[in-house]
């Protein structure tokens, strides 16, 4: 019976690791399905300007008003998410023709939400008249109003209100009650439910644009971050992204959300890559409502890359006072011996000035972080985010800051091994020889860090901020020059005293 207790258990254990062994590999999936689109997002861009051409041509030789209307509100659709600009080129074609050939005030509402202009909005929102709208057009102005509302205003009792009346209509398509519904359920709080009605409406056939199913797959991806299932988050998250680049849109919150997971997860590189996409598309978009919403995810995104300077700096303050450690244990030897005691003649009141010149730098170092996200802030509210991705994206601005490392690490060095520069060139032939004997230049920190015990290539390089190639080179030219030919150059150095 135990035995058996023991195989049922194992069979359970086994069949959940399953479960999420294929969660991870579809996740991984779709994550891949989507840098594949991102690369091949060329196509779709080159099928949209296909379709709007033809388009455009069948509008130029159209004389029937209604039909004219109908072409140009199939433009207003395919630019709504993709060319502001473009898009209110149509709508104010829209707007020229009756009401009783398309619903102008729909356009006009749709033009206020893009400006930001609530008030208008509300005004034009709250005299909405079903019976007044042409059939064909109906569904879709109740998707264009509750999209546009909830583009500047959030959800309340007045849009449920709104909602309610849509979904009792039965002239709205099915796909948009669904959507509502869900909408209505997550705002009492009703996940299950709410995600049910996503999904039917993600799946519901009939859908004229890819950008409906990209809403309803970001939909989804939100309730599943209400149920704390990340995992199924992302994998919608990706979902609605690759729709939206099928589409194709401009305008879009999927693939900024992903790349904000990417950054939270500590995969910059991934996150680097989405955001660059989503700048770009945010960019032609000329979407005033969406480029202010990028500035509040963006601001997200400096913050998470302050903290990794942040750790960076602390990382090298860090290393400055492990050094400052192996300082002080050389120091300690070196006292035990009477000899080298009496030569170096370092007497405590010195240890102390070298503890206290690293805690200071260490300082220097964190105190430079608050200036720079200051600095960051300020360049925002001045100068817009252009500048400050350029900012983020230009060369570093911590060269002064290595530059006033090194410059203490070569004064304390030389206080402790004053005649190191003089005996590495007793090492050396003639013709290689540092004229300098009283300063630190890059070849010769590389002998200094040798000295102190770090030895393997990448570790010196991460200490001197550079090239682990060129570390390589310089300890290979080193020995090439070196009077000894045993292969003994190295540890000569690190017996200096």
């Amino acid at each position: 019976m135990k035995s058996r207790r023991i195989l049922i258990s194992s069979i359970l254990l086994l069949g959940l690791a399953s479960v999420q062994a294929c969660t991870e590999n579809r996740l991984e999936g779709k994550m891949r399905e989507l840098k594949d689109t991102i690369k091949i997002s060329g196509i779709y861009e080159s099928n949209f300007q296909h379709r709007v051409s033809l388009l455009k041509e069948k509008l130029r030789h159209e004389e029937k008003d209604s039909l004219k209307a109908d072409i140009e509100y199939r433009l207003f659709q395919e630019y709504q998410s993709y060319n502001v600009d473009s898009a209110k080129i149509y709508a104010s074609k829209l707007m020229e023709h009756d009401s009783e050939i398309f619903p102008k005030d729909v356009m006009l509402a749709w033009h206020y939400s893009i400006n930001g202009e609530k008030a208008q909005f509300i005004s034009i929102f709250d005299s909405f008249n079903p019976s007044s709208i042409p059939q064909k057009y109906l569904s879709d102005c109740y998707s264009i109003l509750a999209s546009s509302y909830l583009l500047i205003l959030p959800f309340d009792n007045r849009l449920r209100e709104f909602m309610s009346s849509a979904i009792q209509d039965p002239e709205t398509h099915n796909d948009l009650k669904e959507m509502f519904i869900g909408t209505i359920y997550r705002s009492d709080g009703k996940y299950e439910e709410a995600k049910s009605h996503f999904l039917a409406a993600y799946e519901a056939d009939g859908s004229p644009h890819m950008n409906m199913k990209a809403r309803n797959a970001f939909l989804l991806a939100h309730i599943y971050r209400e149920l704390d299932r990340f995992d199924e988050y992302e994998y919608w998250l990706a979902q609605s992204s690759i729709h939206d680049l099928q589409a194709p849109v401009k305008a879009y919150a999927a693939l900024l959300d992903l790349s904000i997971v990417e950054l939270y997860r500590q995969h910059y590189k991934e996150a680097y890559d989405l955001i660059d996409v989503f700048l770009k598309d945010a960019v032609e978009s000329r979407n005033m409502v969406w480029i202010n919403k990028a500035i509040q995810y963006e601001q997200m995104i400096i913050h998470a890359m302050e903290n990794v300077r942040e750790k960076s700096i602390l990382a090298l303050s860090l290393s400055s006072l492990m050094l400052l450690l192996m300082l002080v244990t050389v120091l300690s030897f070196l006292r035990k011996n009477t000899r080298l005691n009496k030569a170096l003649a370092i007497s405590d009141r010195e240890k102390e000035e070298y503890i206290h010149k690293y805690m200071k730098l260490s300082l220097n170092y964190l105190g430079s972080v608050e200036k720079y996200r200051h600095k960051l802030r300020m360049m925002l509210k001045e100068r817009g985010k252009d500048a400050v991705i350029a900012q983020l994206r230009g060369p570093s601005e911590s060269e002064a800051e290595y530059t006033d490392f090194y410059k203490e690490f070569d004064d304390t060095f030389l206080k402790i091994y004053p005649d190191f520069v003089s005996k590495v060139n007793e090492l050396l032939m003639p013709e290689a020889r540092f004229e300098d004997e009283h300063s630190l230049n890059l070849p010769l920190r590389v002998m200094a860090a040798i000295r102190l015990g770090i030895s393997e290539s990448k570790d010196i390089a991460t200490f001197l901020n550079c090239a682990t190639s060129s570390v390589y080179t310089y300890r290979s030219k080193m020995k090439a020059n070196a009077l000894d030919k045993k292969g003994e150059f190295e540890s000569r150095i690190r017996k200096i005293s």
